[in-house]
C-alpha cells in the first residue's frame, strides 16, 4: 500500500539550448506516462527525465523524489538538471505566427496525406502556394476512398504536380518508392508527417506486437524521414502529434506513446540545429476523427474540438521554445485543471 511506480528517462526533454537529446529513445515513455496516470491512478507516480549525461547531484535528486513519503502528487512530469527539479508548464504561444514558408519551386512531402486531417493540411499547403506535392498514404491509389480520390483529381485538374505513393513509410519497399519519386521532382522544401493509426487498447492489454504497430507509422516513419532529409536545407519539418501524449487519453496508451516519440524527435532535431516542430493537436471536428459522443466527452473535460481552419492556422516552421513543441487545442483551462 502507498507504493507508486515512477518512470525515469534520460535525455528525452530539452529544457534549454544546452540540453542534449538522445534521439527518440525514451520519448514514447513520456507519451505513455499520462495514460498510465489515468488508468492506474495513485499507483503511478509520474515521469522524471535526467539529462543525457547525469551527474551525482542529478541522481541524488531523483532518489530524493522517488523515496519521498507517499502523499499528493503535485507534479507528474519533471526534469532534473544540475540537481534542480524543473516542472513542465503550458504558456500562451504567439497568436500571430509567421506560418510556413512555402515556395512554388519546391516539393513538399506529406505523409498520412489522404486521411481526414491530412486532406485538410494538403489543401492548406496549396493555399499557401505549394505547386509540387509528394503525398504518402497507407492505401494504393486504386483503393483510395471517394474523398481521397476526389482530392487527387481536384489538385491535378488545378495544375498541381502531385505524386502519390501507397504503403506509408512503414516498409523498405515503400520507402524506396518515396526516395525514387523525390528524385524526379523539384528539390524538397519541407516535410509534413501526419501518418498514424488510432486504436483503442488499454495499457493493461498492450503487448509487444500492438505497441510496435502503433509506433511503426508515427515514430518509425518520422525517424526515416529525419534520416532521409537530415542533410537537406529544409524550410520546415512538421510532425503532427497529439495532446494524448501531454495529458493522456484513457485507453490509448500505444497511440500516446507514439506521439511522445514524435515530440522527442522534434527536440532532437532542434538540438542538432535542424528545423522541427511537433504540434500536439486536440481532436479535429472533421469526418473520420472523434465522433460526436467523443467530442462531447472531451468538452466536459475542458478540451474543445478544432475546426479545420484553426488547425491549419497552427502550422508553423518555428517555435520559441527549445523543444520545438506547440499545443493546438481549444481549452477551458479551469475545467481541465
Amino acid at each position: 500500500a502507498g507504493r507508486r511506480a515512477v518512470l525515469v528517462t534520460r535525455g528525452a526533454r530539452r529544457t534549454g539550448p544546452a540540453d542534449e537529446v538522445l534521439a527518440t529513445d525514451h520519448g514514447p515513455l513520456h507519451g505513455l506516462a499520462p495514460v498510465l496516470g489515468l488508468e492506474f491512478g495513485p499507483a503511478f507516480g509520474g515521469v522524471i527525465d535526467l539529462p543525457a549525461r547525469p551527474g551525482h547531484d542529478d541522481l541524488n535528486t531523483v532518489l530524493d523524489v522517488v523515496t519521498a513519503p507517499p502523499g499528493p502528487v503535485l507534479e507528474d512530469l519533471v526534469a532534473v538538471r544540475a540537481g534542480r527539479i524543473l516542472a513542465a508548464r503550458l504558456r500562451d504561444a504567439d497568436p500571430t505566427p509567421s506560418g510556413l514558408r512555402v515556395r512554388a519551386d519546391a516539393t513538399y512531402l506529406v505523409t498520412g496525406a489522404l486521411g481526414a486531417v491530412g486532406r485538410e493540411l494538403v489543401v492548406d499547403l496549396v493555399r499557401r502556394g505549394a505547386r509540387r506535392l509528394l503525398l504518402v498514404g497507407r492505401r494504393v491509389e486504386a483503393d483510395l476512398d471517394t474523398a481521397a480520390q476526389e482530392l487527387l483529381t481536384r489538385l491535378r485538374d488545378d495544375g498541381i504536380g502531385v505524386g502519390y505513393v501507397g504503403g506509408g513509410c512503414d516498409t523498405a519497399d515503400s520507402r524506396r518508392q518515396v526516395a525514387l519519386a523525390l528524385r524526379g521532382m523539384p528539390p524538397l522544401g519541407g516535410v509534413l508527417h501526419a501518418a498514424g493509426t488510432i486504436t483503442r487498447i488499454p495499457a493493461v492489454d498492450l503487448d509487444t506486437a500492438r505497441t510496435a504497430a502503433a509506433l511503426r507509422a508515427k515514430v518509425g516513419g518520422a525517424w526515416w524521414l529525419h534520416r532521409l532529409t537530415r542533410d537537406l536545407r529544409l524550410d520546415f519539418f512538421v510532425l503532427v502529434s497529439s495532446v494524448s501524449a501531454l495529458w493522456g487519453t484513457e485507453g490509448y496508451a500505444a497511440y500516446a506513446a507514439a506521439n511522445g516519440g514524435l515530440d522527442a524527435l522534434a527536440a532532437y532535431r532542434r538540438s542538432l540545429g535542424l528545423p522541427a516542430v511537433s504540434i500536439a493537436y486536440g481532436p479535429w471536428a472533421v469526418s473520420g476523427m472523434a465522433d460526436g459522443d467523443s467530442r462531447d466527452r472531451f468538452a466536459r473535460l475542458g478540451v474543445g474540438a478544432l475546426d479545420p481552419a484553426t488547425g491549419c492556422a497552427a502550422l508553423r516552421d518555428e517555435t520559441p521554445g527549445p523543444e520545438g513543441y506547440l499545443v493546438a487545442c481549444p481549452l477551458d483551462r479551469p475545467r481541465l485543471d
